[in-house]
Parts: C-alpha cells; structure tokens; sequence
C-alpha cells in the first residue's frame, strides 16, 4: 500500500513552488504520455515566429503535465492520407544558401511523418483551443495505448537532452510568453532534423540535424537568425540577472587538470528569480556554488543533443536557497574542474576551452581579477596587468588584473620565447612556443631501397637525411618571426586607434 502511494504521489504534476530543480528535472527526464489526452486531429496550425507546423491529418496525443505544464506532445501520420507540414524561410540571401548546402532548398518546405514537440509556452493551449472549434476533431481512447508505448521512450530521451532547459522555464526563469519551443521531425527525404525557437540565443531561430562522422557526433545548422520579432523590432539582448567583477584562482595539476574557485558578482535588476542559467565547457565540472556563503543546488547534466546545438557549451541552473531579489547584489562562488589543458608534444600546450573555462552566461563586458597556479617550468599568457609573479616550491602563481571591462578571460599555457614592442602608448607582448608541436614537425622524405653490392663491389652507405642537407627537410621554428609579428600587431593596433579610439586595454598579450 505504501508502495502504491508514493507511485501515485509520483505521478501528480510538482508544483512550480515545490520540489527542487533535480525534482523537476527527474519528472521531465521520466515523463510520459497521458492517454486521456490523446486525440484524432485535422487542419491544426501552430506558429512560432518564422516557424510554422501544420497538423494536416492525424493522430494527436499530449504528455502528463511537469510543474503544472503540458510540455510534450506528438503528431503521427500513421493514417491513411495522414499528412504534416513544416515552413521555415530564412530571410537573407546568406541563410538560404546555407539551407541549400545542406537540403539541397533554399527554403524548408517538407512533408512529415512525425513530429516530437517540446514546449514550455503556450502550445498546449493554441491546440486545444483550435480543436474545440473543429468537429473534425475528436477523441480517439483506442490508439493511446500504442502511442504512448511507441513514443514515450522517445520523449524520456529527448527530455535527457533538454532536461536542463526545460528545468528552467518550468522554475519560472523565463517570461510565459518568451519560452522554448523544440520541434524534432521526421521526414522521408530528410529523416530527422531539428526546428527550434529559444529566446535565450541572439539567433533565436534554429534548423539543424544530429549527424555520424567517423563515430563522433556532429551537430549540423542548417541555418541560424533573429526571430521575425527581433528582426522588426530590434532590441539589445539584455539578460538577467548582470553578471560582473569576476575573481578566479585556478590550478594546474601535475596531468593539467584545472580546479578553479571561481567568484563573480550577480545583480538582479528586474524580477525575483527562483534559479539562474550559467553556461561552462563541457569538459568542466561544477561541484559547489554558493550564494553569499550559503550553499545553493546545482542542476548539471549532460545534454547532448543541446550542448551540440549550442557550440558544446554546457547549460547549468544553480537554484539559491532564497530567490534573488529585484535590485540586489549577491556574490556567487563556483568550485569547478576538467581537463581543458591538452598536450601537444615538445612541452607544446593548447587550451581548447579559452572563453567558456568559467562559469558564464553569455560573453559580457566585467572586470577579471585573475591568479594561475601553474608548473613553474612553464610560462602563462592571459589578459590584464601583472599584479604578481613569484615562486612557490614547485609552482609559480601568477596574478593579472583588467585595467578595464573586457568580454572574456582567455589564457594559454606553454613554454614561450617572448618579446614586447610599445608604440604610441601602447604595449604588445607577443609569445611563441620555443618548439614545434609533434603534429606540425616535418617527416623526412621516403628513401629508395639500394640494390646490396655483390662481393668485392665498392661498399655503398644509405645516405643520413638527417646528414645530407639536400635532403634533411627544414624544421621551422615558431619564434622564427616573434620579432616581426609583434611590429605588426603593434602597427595595427596604433592603427586602429588613431581611426576608431583607443582600445579597452592599452596592453594586449
């Protein structure tokens, strides 16, 4: 019996002002469809901006409700005469020759067989509401139970990909009006591919496609822009809360693991929020944060599908254990680690992560107070003045602190030969790795065999192309041209400044 109620309990749809963002987020990953919502449907339409699904003739059947939503559903053709359609038309000459790269059309125009749609908006009603007022549409109790066992399993797959996103609307991070819509549809010609709308991007609208490419996973966009109303009505993209005055110390490990605490002022200015969106690198881990020293929940997962379309960026909620108040600064401390510092022989680092290694949301202007804990064999380039530069044992710490607001703190590690040019008031410090990665380094040609003398023949050696300068190939060395690189960069930069003003920082590195 108690089994039963807490199965039952299970069930019921988690209020908007209870249960934690991994409640939610459990409930989206293992929702299901609910077969008293299943329906036989024609000549529905929904529209989102430039994106237009038509219902034309088929099965329609909605998932239980998540946070007191309706946040699924699923179209199927599996009629006779069944038919969908999905419009989308980019509105440049750019767009559309990117759509024809990849669809062969300069606009999607395609007939479907089924169609998953995620939404945290309004889509729930707009259908509802146009079946209502059609007698055409009525309930149809007998194909739910194959629906709902032919589908569900796909929506719990997909709910893994957008559990996250999903999580925060359902929170109330976003405006009812101004939520997510996902398409994922199915067609003969192009099998399956993406339709989105998420007002969280510069280039709401999105069409895409999942692909295979020697067993990695590819997310192809098709096309990408500014939402009709953006286009019309064109309005800086302002995101709350503000984010600003980050301080980060981070460590390299020994196997170049950073574990970085990380802290950064957050300001809300126009509404209470219940849960705040951050984005990191994928290979990164947050394990802790806390607001103003009180631990907060931290919703991380791994989406796949997401991440992909969103440049592998990695979308992460953290829900205070308070709300964050209208006109209020709150600090936010980040504990985080992985591996973004990679190898690339001959003491040659790369860091594939230089802009998202911290938690972030979006790239915005903010002052960076920065310390590298590092190999002391090794030397540091990254934004800033250098505050202090010192050993420690085995180590070397490195601070560096922005004159002046700037968009990202990028940083690269290696072992660097280094000049610096000032010009017109301006300081540039250049770096270049002192060897050649292993990849870059030349192989020396390929040698014909030689025919071994017979006896009493004059003996013949195979030639040392390592000897024989004729032919030993060259190796260039990347600090071949330091000197004249950072004449150039210097050039340009006082150039620039003389046409456009002087840059945020009169040091670049």
């Amino acid at each position: 019996m108690v089994r039963t109620l807490l199965v039952l309990a299970w069930l019921l749809p988690f209020p908007v002002s209870g249960g934690t963002a991994a409640d939610i987020a459990r409930a989206v990953r293992e929702n299901s469809f609910d077969r008293a919502e299943c329906y036989r449907v024609r000549d529905l339409t929904f529209l989102k901006e430039d994106i237009r699904v038509y219902l034309t003739d088929g099965y329609l059947i909605f998932s239980k409700p998540v946070a007191g939503r309706r946040m699924a559903a699923v179209f199927s053709t599996e009629v006779e005469g069944g038919d969908g359609e999905v419009i989308l038309l980019p509105p440049d000459r750019a767009e559309r020759r990117s759509m024809a790269a990849f669809i062969d059309a300069p606009n999607l125009d395609e007939h479907i067989r089924a169609a998953v749609l995620l939404f945290t908006s309004d889509v729930y009603e707009q259908l509802t509401s146009q079946m209502a007022h059609n007698l055409a549409n009525r309930k149809a109790p007998e194909m739910a139970p194959v629906l709902d066992e032919q589908w569900s399993p796909v929506l719990r797959n997909l709910g893994t990909s957008y559990q996250v996103r999903l999580t925060l609307d359902l929170l109330g991070g976003r405006a009812p009006a101004d939520r997510l819509f996902a398409g994922m549809f199915r067609s003969t010609k192009l099998g399956n591919f993406d339709l989105i709308y998420d007002p969280d991007n510069m280039e709401q609208i999105m069409a895409g496609q999942i692909i295979t490419r020697d067993n990695r996973l590819f997310y192809d966009t098709w096309t990408s822009f500014p939402a009709r109303s953006s286009r019309q009505h064109p309005t800086p993209l302002v995101r709350d809360p503000q984010l600003g005055d980050y301080r980060i110390d981070a460590t390299v490990a020994p196997d170049l693991t950073l574990n970085v605490i990380s802290h950064v002022k957050v300001r809300v200015t126009a509404a209470s929020l219940a849960v705040v969106p951050f984005e990191i690198a994928r290979e990164m881990s947050v394990t802790e944060v806390r607001v103003d020293g009180v631990p907060a929940e931290v919703l991380q997962a791994e989406s796949a599908r997401l991440n992909l379309a969103r440049g592998g960026n990695n979308l992460f909620l953290v829900a205070p254990a308070e709300p964050l108040h209208a006109g209020r600064e709150y600090e936010f401390e980040f504990r985080h680690f992985g591996k973004v510092i990679h190898e690339a022989g001959d003491r040659v680092y790369f860091v594939s992560s230089r802009g998202n290694w911290y938690p972030a949301d979006g790239h915005r202007f903010s002052n960076y107070d920065l310390t590298f804990h590092f190999p002391r064999g090794l030397d540091l380039v990254t934004a800033g003045d250098t505050v202090d530069d010192r050993i420690e044992g085995d180590m070397r710490v490195v601070r560096r602190r922005t004159s002046a607001p700037v968009r990202c703190a990028g940083f690269n590690l290696g072992d660097y030969e280094h000049t610096k040019v000032e010009r017109g008031g301006y300081v540039v410090d250049v770096y270049a790795n002192r060897k050649l990665e292993t990849s870059l380094q030349p192989r020396a040609p390929a040698l014909p065999s030689l025919v071994l003398p017979s006896a009493g023949s004059l003996s013949h050696r195979r030639p040392d192309p390592l000897e024989d300068p004729a032919i030993a190939p060259h190796i260039p060395s990347p600090v071949e041209n330091l000197q004249t690189l950072a004449g150039e960069v210097a050039s340009a930069m006082e150039f620039m400044a003389s046409r456009f003003g002087p840059p945020a920082l009169p040091h670049l590195t």
